[in-house]
């Protein structure tokens, strides 16, 4: 079969897929064909089944890659952001992110996070006294 055959039929395929799902007058773009089967996807299992799927995924580069390979792409991702935002973004994003917490907990927060100093958090989380 050569490959304009198998183009030919491809057409075919999508044709009577788009027909079955009652789409006639017109194709689909693959952005919209994704973005229905996604909300197929989510309406069907919920919105947990893509943190389950993720954690799937993540324990699995985990367990291929090792620990390092997390910091060594998240200082690729930092750098690509720092040289396409420039410096100044991380300092915006830091103080949103405080201005946040002083609103959610108020500033009497950050004195007591700063009396702990390193000692605000063990690894499971939880806080230390």
């Amino acid at each position: 079969m050569t490959s304009k055959e198998q183009y030919t039929l491809f057409d075919k395929e999508m044709e009577l897929a788009a027909q079955s799902l009652g789409h006639v007058d017109h194709t689909i773009t693959v952005s919209e064909a994704g973005k229905r089967g996604g909300t197929k996807v989510r309406d069907k299992y919920g919105p947990e089944f893509y943190a389950r799927i993720g954690k799937m995924g993540g324990d699995t580069v985990k367990k291929r890659r090792g620990i390092a390979f997390f910091s060594e792409i998240g200082k690729k991702g930092g750098a690509a952001l720092k040289a396409s935002r420039g410096q100044g973004f991380f300092a915006g994003i830091g103080q949103m992110g405080g201005n946040v917490v002083k609103e959610r907990y108020g500033v009497e927060y950050f004195s007591k996070m700063g009396s702990k100093g390193g000692r605000g958090r063990s690894k499971r989380g939880k806080e230390q006294e």
